[in-house]
């Protein structure tokens, strides 16, 4: 279990290092080992697997998609904030404009 969330991960470890880890991927496995894992799964006949991977990554696109309308609602709600009508103060505006750029670079 976990060989296409695995991939999924190395990927977006590959395409991200600052989330990987210098073990060489998702759980400790280079990738060409995760995508011959997969290649593999794929191959079986193994439909519970098979099924339980595609769970697996069911889970963490819903994961991906609550990240995202959270970090979504966030910016909403610190552009409403620090809008130029609003009353706050000058160090608060900072402060949040700050939050709203690191809100932004995360959706990214």
């Amino acid at each position: 279990s976990g060989g296409m969330l695995n991939d999924f991960l190395s990927f977006f470890e590959g395409n991200f290092p600052e989330y990987g880890d210098s073990g060489g991927g998702a759980g400790g496995g280079s990738s060409a080992s995760i995508d011959a894992e997969l290649a593999e799964l794929l191959r079986s006949s193994d439909k519970a697997a098979l099924r339980i991977e595609c769970d697996d990554a069911e889970m963490l696109l819903q994961t991906l998609r609550n990240k995202l309308t959270s970090i979504n609602s966030d910016i909403i709600e610190l552009e409403i904030v620090i809008a130029p009508t609003s009353t706050i103060r000058f160090s608060e505006r900072v402060e949040k404009e700050e939050e709203l750029a690191s809100c932004r670079a995360r959706k990214k």
